[in-house]
């Protein structure tokens, strides 16, 4: 501990990152006041139900209150004070205090930045047809045009734009899906799962066009004009999903100290260049000593762990975070999952089938198991969290045969 309740807690952004934090430094035993920060107004809520759940039809009546993180009053009663509607503009590591856009000034024992992210723009496109994701507010307004379209684009088929044209479909809008790679989704999922899951949209009715880039949109009656290198594109609206940006801005001043790279850099303590400073979830470039490299992660999971970890650690414990990083996406009636890290794979491993959309890809690295992908396929992901962490070295021919039992594979590293 630090001072019990004679020091302050605070932690810049209202996210699930900064709640996982605050409800950890509670469990913990920590007494002292926490103040939690956060620009929009509303209390933490479970980002990745805005591209899924809220989009659905199901949904179009409004986003289910279900998606909180914690009701306000949990955060009442145990005492965390949530100042919404409100940015950490400046932060002063000499003096312990960081500054707030209402003109106030917050003294801080321990500051865990949380700030998350921001969606990339695209250039010179204002129109109020192009459209992006990131808040509740956002998913609102896209859910209420999704009722009014018949036409949409989306530009970037990563997770944001493949569920959200999954979602339009959902609705009965007809959907374009421009993406700059020619696989959709490779990046995240590699180029074997990435062909399988192109085929999955167009077999859903979207048209998918790759190798295609937006060079500009101008408004025309009742819609958008999309010009692209291969041609021109008419739509009613334009989702943009090119990615995000970490919201790391106000925190990059002269003087500060902090050290700034794809996010800020923390090793894998949660710990920043700067003493009692700390930083977490999709604002943090995080050294993970499981794949000893620092890995900059933009998922729920991830943050939510990260905001664990950065709160134990900020209570002195160094407990170091070396997680095997799991996500999961769900389009249509498929599910992917993914846990470990793609990058440097030296040779792939695929098991089940394809054809029939069930089955799993593992990612080796000098015959270590680094990665594994899963479709419609949750047991081998779970078995492959514990081959990852352990970097299991089963051979191509152990994973590709259906009756390798991967699960007791995974359990005998453990015992």
């Amino acid at each position: 501990m630090f001072g019990g309740g004679r020091d302050r807690v605070v932690i810049a952004g209202a996210g699930a990152c900064a709640a996982s934090a605050a409800e950890t430094l509670r469990a913990e035993g920590y007494d002292g006041q926490i103040v939690m920060v956060g620009r929009e107004p509303e209390p933490p809520y479970e980002r990745p139900l805005l591209a899924r759940e809220f989009l659905l039809p199901a949904a179009a009546s409004g986003p289910p209150a279900a998606s909180r993180v914690r009701s306000a009053r949990w955060f009442a009663d145990n005492g965390v004070d949530l100042v919404l509607g409100t940015d950490v503009t400046g932060l002063s590591p000499q003096r312990h205090r960081v500054r707030l856009s209402s003109g106030r000034s917050l003294r801080y024992g321990k500051l865990l930045i949380a700030t998350g992210g921001r969606p990339r723009r695209m250039p010179h496109a204002d129109s109020d047809r192009v459209l992006y994701l990131r808040t509740r507010q956002d998913a609102r307004e896209l859910g209420e045009r999704l009722g009014t379209e018949q036409r949409v684009a989306v530009l970037g088929a990563g997770f944001i734009g493949s569920e959200v044209a999954a979602a339009a479909r959902a609705r009965g809008i007809e959907v374009t899906l421009l993406d700059a790679r020619d696989v959709p989704l490779q990046r995240s999922v590699g180029r074997h799962m990435a062909r399988t899951l192109g085929e999955i949209h167009r077999s859903a009715g979207v048209e998918v066009r790759t190798g295609e880039r937006a060079l500009a949109v101008r408004d025309i009656p009742g819609g958008l004009l999309v010009e692209t290198n291969r041609g021109r594109l008419e739509c009613g609206l334009l989702l943009v999903a090119l990615g995000m940006r970490p919201n790391t801005e106000n925190f990059a001043a002269p003087g500060t100290g902090i050290a700034i790279a794809n996010g800020i850099v923390v090793d894998e303590f949660c710990r920043t260049s700067v003493p009692d400073v700390f930083a977490a979830g999709d604002v943090a470039e995080q050294f993970n000593p499981l794949f000893g490299r620092r890995l900059h992660v933009e998922h729920f999971d991830n943050a939510v762990r990260q905001g664990r970890h950065a709160a134990v650690n900020m209570l002195g414990r160094g407990e170091p975070g070396h997680e095997a990083l799991w996500f999961w996406s769900d389009q249509y009636d498929h599910t992917v999952q993914s846990v470990g890290d793609l990058a440097y794979a030296d040779e792939v491993v695929v098991r089940g089938r394809p054809d029939e959309a069930s089955y799993s890809v593992f990612h080796l690295r000098r015959g270590a198991v680094r990665a594994v992908l899963a479709l419609n396929r949750p047991r081998d992901v779970t078995a492959g969290r514990r081959l990852v962490a352990a970097g299991a070295r089963l051979t191509p021919d152990e994973l590709r045969d259906p009756s390798t039992d991967l699960r007791a594979a995974a359990r005998a590293l453990h015992r």
